[in-house]
């Protein structure tokens, strides 16, 4: 989020984010499957993007105070901000800054895993979810629940 929530990517698309985070070798060390780290990193570039779709909408709506009845003006901005091409106008560039502010997880050691990753057991009543990592790294993390299994829906 801090690196990647503001001006870094602007024209760029979630692909060349997420090659230019593999690239940096950020996660490299840490002692998990490369499947995790992959899905981790674009869950997290995703919510970047998603956020930045959020403030356009806000600018749009911005852009459409000022502009209205002029529409040269609207299609112009619209394009501009549609086209990732915000910083070319002061208006629209001040609009996204003041929408698009990075963002901050409230998340510590979260990873994603995929949904054939991992498997769920029931062990003495409890739900207990098992996730798969590669041999080389160790034995499969077991996380043991407070709940019964039941009711509970973990495609999230």
């Amino acid at each position: 989020w801090r690196r990647y929530g503001g001006l870094k990517t602007v024209g760029k698309s979630s692909n060349d984010i997420r090659n230019e985070i593999s690239g940096l070798a950020l996660y490299s060390k840490l002692p998990i499957d490369g499947t995790i780290r992959n899905e981790s990193t674009k869950d997290i570039v995703n919510d970047v993007f998603l956020y930045r779709a959020g403030a356009q909408q806000k600018v749009r709506k911005a852009i459409h105070a000022r502009a209205k009845g002029h529409e040269a003006e609207l299609t112009r901005l619209y394009e501009l901000l549609q086209r990732g091409e915000w910083t070319q106008d002061n208006f629209v560039h001040r609009q996204m800054r003041k929408h698009f502010k990075h963002g901050h997880s409230k998340v510590n050691n979260q990873f994603v895993v995929r949904s054939d990753k991992y498997h769920t057991e029931i062990v003495d009543g409890k739900l207990v979810v098992v996730i798969n990592v590669a041999a080389k790294y160790g034995q499969p993390i077991r996380l043991t629940t407070t709940t019964d299994g039941k009711n509970v829906d973990l495609s999230g």
